[in-house]
């Protein structure tokens, strides 16, 4: 599989490794999201000796041994020497007077067999950090235990010289696993497959992108749906309401007080624990408008990984009917229409939203915005309200955006009922912005307007 996106991850860890001093390095991120690949490209050149230990849900004596084994043959150890806890093989590497980067991968295994093993790993670091060189790299995908590591209060607060959250790729990162597909098609298995490196490595660019959704993911049993299937069962099968929680937002419900309606939950409290935790895992995301941030009954819920989305969308939802129907069959009757007319043009939002942050981060976006999100309004005259799904804060006020993603262009109509809506609204704003799927037809060149071939850095940006 080729190493794709991770940059910025990769040079941070091997600044690290490479510094004459002990650094420890704390990286976490959902099951199959890269992280042992990150940590083996970043070792590849490494001029010292890599320790690595993947942890397992093995009793704490055998934890040992096997920790023991790979450290003896790691070292070439011939002398007999024996280790009968986890702090004397810890604290001999900590005074090895040879250059080590041990790797702990999985680590909230350790935690969970070893009574007080955060503990342990604080005492040996504070002991040694002045004169031991050792790096240290912990990873983990249980995303709520590797984050409770850095609360104030836990033992290992502040002994991490650099803390990576390892998160999927990117919409144009994605577009590296099948280059050759049109930007449509690119759109298509973004909104399908996301950012995961694992699906996405599994595309087959001779295939058509509709064969491969087929083939990866609608087809029972399918690579996609199997391996979604394992993350539930070990993730959130014992949570309360979860799956509840995560379809009935895939269906399009956003808000807290209809999620609590539609899961039959007895009321808001019985609900949040769950919700609390599938957000901790980055299962679900929470979005506040950005001109009232602090208004929880204008929070929204979406569900913040895409082939999760469209396995509760289209699969979970219409499992009876799948299991009856040939797979093809099944795809025309009851995803394709809804697919392209709906759910991929949603996606699309993301997006956008994600090319302007690209650009803003490379210093593209003049002014530089502060802010980029949804904008709640209130209509007292039709006694209605809703949200403007992207716009952006800077120094000069708001930019609002419009996106379509259609067959036809944005046209000088769709630039008037917008400026319509705001003035009606009563909103400032000092410009407007469109993106388009297929371009535009008599727009002025003082509003800004971006292009799918835009996102995908198929020409220049000039309108920004």
């Amino acid at each position: 599989m080729n190493f794709i996106g991770r940059k910025d991850e990769l040079l941070r860890i091997k600044k690290l490794i490479n510094e004459n001093r002990q650094n420890n390095i704390l990286i976490y991120g959902r099951r199959r999201i890269g992280k042992s690949f990150l940590i083996k490209k970043s070792l590849e050149n490494y001029n010292g000796i890599v320790i690595h230990y993947q942890c397992k849900d093995i009793s704490s004596k055998n934890t040992i041994a096997e920790l023991k084994d790979i450290v003896k043959n790691k070292l070439d150890i011939k002398y007999n020497i024996e280790f009968n806890t986890i702090d004397e093989i810890l604290e001999f590497l900590f005074t090895y007077d040879k250059e080590i980067v041990l790797v702990l991968d999985e680590y909230p295994y350790l935690i969970n067999k070893i009574e007080g093993m955060n503990s342990i790993l604080q005492n040996v670091i504070d002991m040694n950090k002045y004169d031991s060189k050792l790096k240290l790299i912990i990873s983990g995908s249980q995303v709520d235990i590797m984050k409770n590591m850095l609360e104030y209060k836990a033992p290992l607060f502040g002994r991490f010289q650099d803390i990576i959250e390892l998160k999927e790729h990117n919409y144009l990162e994605s577009a590296e696993y099948y280059p050759n597909y049109t930007n449509e098609d690119k759109v298509l298995m973004y909104s399908v497959f996301g950012g995961d490196p694992l699906y996405n490595s599994m595309i087959n660019t001779s295939q058509t992108a509709e064969e491969n959704i087929i083939n990866l993911f609608v087809k029972n049993n399918s690579f996609v749906e199997l391996n979604i299937q394992n993350m539930l069962n070990i993730e959130i099968s014992r949570m309360k309401y979860c799956n509840d929680i995560i379809q009935t937002i895939a269906l399009g419900t956003k808000k807290n007080d209809d999620i609590v309606s539609k899961t039959h939950a007895e009321k808001s409290a019985s609900l949040n624990p769950a919700l609390n935790k599938i957000i901790n895992m980055g299962i679900i995301k929470k979005i506040t408008p950005i001109n009232d941030e602090h208004n929880k009954k204008k929070t929204l819920y979406f569900i913040n990984n895409n082939s999760l989305k469209f396995y509760y969308k289209y699969l979970f939802r219409f499992s009876s009917e799948r299991n009856i129907m040939n797979e093809y069959d099944f795809y025309n009757t009851y995803i394709k229409e809804d697919l392209f007319s709906q759910y991929v043009p949603n996606v699309f939002e993301d997006i956008a939203k994600q090319y302007l942050i690209l650009k803003n981060k490379e210093k593209l976006i003049n002014p530089p915005f502060s802010k980029i999100g949804t904008y709640w309004y209130d209509d007292k005259v039709n006694k209605t309200n809703g949200q403007f799904d992207i716009v952006t804060y800077d120094s000069n006020g708001y930019i609002f955006y419009e996106v379509k993603y259609t067959n036809n262009n944005i046209d000088y109509k769709i630039v008037n009922e917008e400026i319509s809506q705001l003035q009606n609204l009563g909103i400032k704003y000092y410009n407007l912005g469109f993106i388009s799927k297929n371009g535009f037809t008599n727009v002025e060149d003082k509003y800004i307007k971006i292009t799918l071939n835009d996102i995908y850095n198929e020409k220049s940006t000039s309108e920004n």
